[in-house]
Parts: structure tokens; C-alpha cells; sequence
């Protein structure tokens, strides 16, 4: 039920308009509700000081029209002077407004009335109660309170807990206000807003008719715009080489497409392997720990990394004066709760940021969002081929390897101190999905590229022939000698350097075939990078017999047979 108050200069103040707008202000009337703006406070203490009586009381009484009131359980000793305490729910009050606690068990005989001193900003606020004798009532300690706005002391309504407002300007019922009665309101209908107006900002993904802020937009358009991603396969949707792979000593392993680990060959072992995701994530990387490291040494360290070009974080300005924020997100789950970390680290690793994130129950996907500072010292390098930065994700480390949380330290960090040590439990598991690593100081929506331009990305520095085929491998060329003949490989994509070859299971298992003396099992194949399209392959043959300048291919001996080409940062 709607009511106004009308002022003896005419003013009207209608609680229609602001029922819709903000919070009502409430005061229990005979089943019905007066409601009045938080700003009516101001203009009462104006009545108070410069029209009647009747009006002042009039404009006291309005001023005590209240919100619902709150508890609070805070212990104070009634009296006057200044008085902190803990409401159990926020009352959207401002400086200079009052504040009625009220014993729960004697309201009406003990009770304070102070004045609040700053806006809070959530659920403690500071008030000053004056010695006005109106102000106090009762005595002793109580952590029972009752807490509701209220008007100063001595106005109506004013002292205990069931004062109320039975008429206003000798009107009671529902009294409907119209914009023109409140100076400076603004319509319901197509309101013409002024100043910095602010409202809640909508999740990303949000298609409905509430109001889009300025964060909202800016989010949208950089969730549309491709690039964000400074990491390749962070959804661990590209593996070239199937199959899981276990880490056992301090030689950086490749488990899968763009991503190392490492770990300890004398103590510690884990198992790397790729599994089924879900709804908005392709796949889940997860680490098994298999023999237990429960107390690393010193130097020991175990943490799976991507490492970033530097041509793909130049516009980040780190080691210059004005370097931006990064922010990492991604999912993670863990059979072991608490707060794990990593760290962000110069190519050079001596800058490093640990930072930590928490995953608070077991087995139970966990969003985070981590906002990293940018680095205005150090050696950032932005050439290609070389590391422009190291993205690295903790399981255990000795006390070298790890730091203070939230800081840039002049270190070679994989982690932060206290964070989980995964490795202490045989058993545990631990995966993530959707890593991205982006420009700015939000976290937008995972990038999820086209997989022929995210296996093209990753192509720059593996490349495989012959994985998951079901015939063998031919490369075409020509006879150099009797005994060898070199063979071209085409290049799918460029390769950031000149690829290291590996012919699997061994070389033996690739045969040099020539017309009119058939296959020669191979007994050395070297490769050599010609150009950004393609490698020569020599392969030698101890059976001779070739004539130079005939034509030759290479063949594999089985479907098993791959050719590896690998060119890591």
C-alpha cells in the first residue's frame, strides 16, 4: 500500500515511485506502509530547524519511517558516545542518519539512538550517541539488539521500538505520489538519467532485457575477438602422439601438444593422460601422482608448464615502464582440497609471480580467475624462437622453488610457500581445462579457436607423420649414391626452427625401396631443414646397389612406424 507525507510548503513525497526504485523504507501503520527515500532525512533536519513545531514533528516522524529492521548480536554497554557493531543484514543508511538499537528483551526501557558517522559499506557501521537524556534509555551490557533507521532523539516516534506515524498531514491510507512531488526524480517510463547511474553487471552469455553495463559490453566484445588466448591448446583438444606418458626425472617430457613437465628422478613419480570433459570443456589433462614425494628436497621441483613465444606477448610491455595485467583462468578439480599454485615467469627464469588458487571440495569442478600484475623489471624477450614467458602449474616443490604469493620477485619460482603438495599423496589426482591467459584484468569467456587453427598452431613445433595410420609411410625422392638417397618432407605449417627428427620406433624400422633391387633396410637417416616448407631426408642404405639419380622412396615397415618432428621452445 502506497502513502505520501505533504509538508506545509506543499512539497508531496509519494513512496510509489521509489517502491520500484530502491529499497522501501517501512513503518508499520495500522496494516498499511508509509515509504520514504533515504534523502528525506536532510530535508526533515531542514523543517527541524526552520518551520513550526507541528511540522517539525511532522518531518521527525516521517524521518522515522524505517527499513526492516535488522539484528544484530554485537555487545555494547548503553550510554552515550561512539558505539561499533555488526548487523546480522546491511540497512542502506548514510551519514548523518540515525540508528535505533533496541534491547530484544526490554525494548522499550533499554535502548540507544546515535547518529551514523560514515556510509557503510556493508554490515558494520559506527554511530554516536549524544548524551541527549532522549538518546539513552535503561542501562547495562546487551548483545541482543534490534536495529531500524530512525529520527533523532526526541521526535516521535523516536524512543523505543513500537513508536509510529498514525496520520500524515492529516492523511492516512494509500496515497499515491507522482514524479513532480519529488524534485529530481526521474520517471519509470524512459527516465533521463544524469551523472555516473551504475547497475549489477549481467554474467557473460546473458540474452535477456536486463540492462547491459559498460563491463558487460566490453566483456562481450572481447569474448568476440580472437587472439585473447596467449596459450595453444589450452583445451588439450590437439594430440598429435596419443597415449599417457609418465614423469620420472628432471628431462622435460612432452605429454602432450604445446605443454612440458618435469619432476625428480630419485623420489616421485607421476603419470600425465588426457580424459573425456564436459559441458563448455573438450578434455580434462590430469596428472596421477604414482610414487609419493611427501617431503621434496630443496631443489626439487615438479610442475607441468607451456612456454610462450615471445612474439606472442610483445604487446604486454613487460620489463618496460608501462607493463599490463594478465588475467589466467581455467577449471580445475582435484582429489585433494586446499590451496594449490603456480607461477608466471620470465623465459630468462629469474622473474617469477606465484600466485594460488583454491579448490575448496573434492572432485568438483572449480572456475578461477587469477589477475596478475604486469612486470616493469627484467629481460622480457619478444623474438621469435625464443621464450617470451612460462606459464607454469605446481604439484610440489622444495622450499627453492617456491615463494611469496602475489608478489614479482627477482627468482626461479614454480610456486607459492604453504601451497598443496599434490605429490605427498599416492593416489591423488589433479587436472585443468581451458587455460587461457589473456590481456587485461578480467577474465572473459575460454577462446575456443577452430581445430585446424589450433592444430596449425601447435604443427609450429610438432609435427608427426604417420600417427593413427593404418598403412605406412612414403616419402618420394632420388638416388644420390649406391648406398644413399635423400627424400623430401613436406611441411604442414612452417616450424619455428629447424625440427628435430626422430624416426620410430628406430630407424631400422624404415626400408629405402629402389626399382630393380627393392626395399634396403635403413642404417642411418639424417634430415636437414631446408626452408620453411619442407626437410631433406637422407637415409642410408648399407646394402648398396643404388644407381644415382634414380628414383627411391623411403618406406616404414609398419603402421606403427611414425616420423617426429619437434622444434620446442
Amino acid at each position: 500500500m502506497a502513502n505520501s507525507v505533504t509538508f506545509p510548503n506543499g512539497t508531496v513525497v509519494n513512496d510509489g515511485l521509489y517502491d520500484a526504485v530502491t529499497n522501501p523504507l517501512g513503518l508499520a501503520n495500522g496494516g498499511s506502509r508509509v515509504n520514504l527515500v533515504p534523502a528525506m532525512s536532510a530535508q526533515v533536519d531542514t523543517y527541524n530547524r526552520t518551520v513550526t513545531a507541528q511540522t517539525a514533528a511532522a518531518a521527525a516522524a516521517a524521518s522515522s519511517l524505517t527499513y526492516a529492521p535488522t539484528s544484530s548480536a554485537t555487545p555494547l554497554t548503553i550510554g552515550s558516545g561512539s558505539k561499533t557493531l555488526t548487523m546480522a543484514a546491511a540497512l542502506p543508511v548514510l551519514a548523518g542518519q540515525w540508528l535505533l538499537l533496541s534491547d530484544q528483551a526490554a525494548p522499550t526501557t533499554n535502548y540507544m539512538i546515535g547518529q551514523v558517522q560514515t556510509t557503510p559499506s556493508g554490515t558494520s557501521v559506527t554511530i554516536v550517541v549524544p548524551t541527549t537524556a532522549s538518546a539513552v534509555g535503561g542501562s547495562g551490557s546487551k548483545s541482543a539488539w534490534t536495529v531500524q533507521i530512525s529520527s533523532p532523539p526526541g521526535a516521535t516516534g523516536a524512543t523505543g521500538a513500537t513508536g509510529g506515524v498514525t496520520s500524515v498531514a492529516g492523511r492516512t491510507g494509500a496515497v499515491t505520489l507522482a514524479v513532480g512531488d519529488v524534485s529530481g526524480a526521474a520517471p519509470l517510463a524512459s527516465p533521463a538519467l544524469t551523472g555516473t547511474p551504475t547497475a549489477p553487471t549481467a554474467n557473460a552469455g546473458t540474452n535477456t532485457t536486463q540492462l547491459a553495463t559498460t563491463q558487460f559490453v566490453q566483456a562481450a566484445i572481447s569474448g568476440a575477438l580472437t587472439g585473447r588466448n596467449r596459450l595453444a591448446n589450452g583445451d588439450f583438444r590437439v594430440m598429435q602422439i596419443s597415449g599417457s606418458t609418465t614423469v620420472n626425472s628432471a628431462t622435460r617430457v612432452y605429454p602432450i601438444d604445446r605443454w612440458q613437465a618435469f619432476g625428480v628422478g630419485s623420489a616421485g613419480t607421476y603419470t600425465l593422460s588426457r580424459g573425456a570433459g564436459g559441458s563448455g570443456y573438450s578434455y580434462f589433462f590430469t596428472a596421477t601422482v604414482g610414487t609419493a614425494a611427501a617431503s621434496p628436497g630443496a631443489s626439487d621441483s615438479y610442475a607441468i608448464l607451456q612456454r610462450i613465444e615471445g612474439p606472442n606477448v610483445a604487446d604486454l610491455g613487460f620489463g618496460a615502464a608501462t607493463p599490463q595485467s594478465v588475467t589466467l583462468s581455467f577449471i580445475a578439480r582435484s582429489s585433494v582440497t586446499g590451496t594449490f599454485s603456480g607461477c608466471l615467469r620470465n623465459g630468462a627464469a629469474n622473474r617469477s609471480f606465484p600466485f594460488t588458487y583454491s579448490i575448496p571440495a573434492a572432485n568438483t569442478n572449480t572456475t578461477i580467475s587469477v589477475t596478475i600484475p604486469g612486470d616493469a623489471s627484467g629481460s622480457w624477450s619478444i623474438t621469435p624462437g625464443a621464450v617470451g614467458m612460462d606459464l607454469i602449474f605446481c604439484l610440489g616443490s622444495g622450499s627453492n622453488g617456491l615463494g611469496a604469493a602475489g608478489t614479482w620477485a627477482a627468482a626461479n619460482y614454480f610456486g607459492a610457500t604453504g601451497s598443496v603438495n599434490l605429490m605427498a599423496t599416492a593416489g591423488a589426482t589433479w587436472s585443468i581445462s581451458n587455460v587461457q591467459i589473456e590481456r587485461g584484468t578480467s577474465a572473459t569467456v575460454f577462446e575456443a579457436r577452430p581445430y585446424a587453427a589450433e592444430l596449425a598452431l601447435c604443427q609450429r613445433h610438432l609435427q608427426v607423420y604417420g600417427e593413427g595410420q593404418s598403412s605406412t609411410i612414403y616419402l618420394f625422392g632420388m638416388c644420390e649414391s649406391a648406398t644413399t638417397a635423400v627424400y623430401g618432407l613436406p611441411l604442414r605449417v612452417p616450424m619455428m626452427a629447424g625440427p628435430t627428427a626422430t624416426f620410430s620406433p628406430t630407424v631400422g624400422d624404415f626400408s629405402t625401396f629402389t626399382a630393380g633391387i627393392g626395399l634396403g633396410t635403413c642404417t642411418g637417416i639424417t634430415t636437414t631443414y631446408a626452408d620453411g616448407a619442407a626437410v631433406a631426408v637422407t637415409a642410408t642404405n648399407a646394402s648398396g646397389g643404388m644407381t644415382p639419380g634414380y628414383a627411391s622412396r623411403l618406406v616404414s615397415s609398419s603402421s606403427s612406424s611414425r616420423i617426429i618432428l619437434r622444434a620446442e621452445l
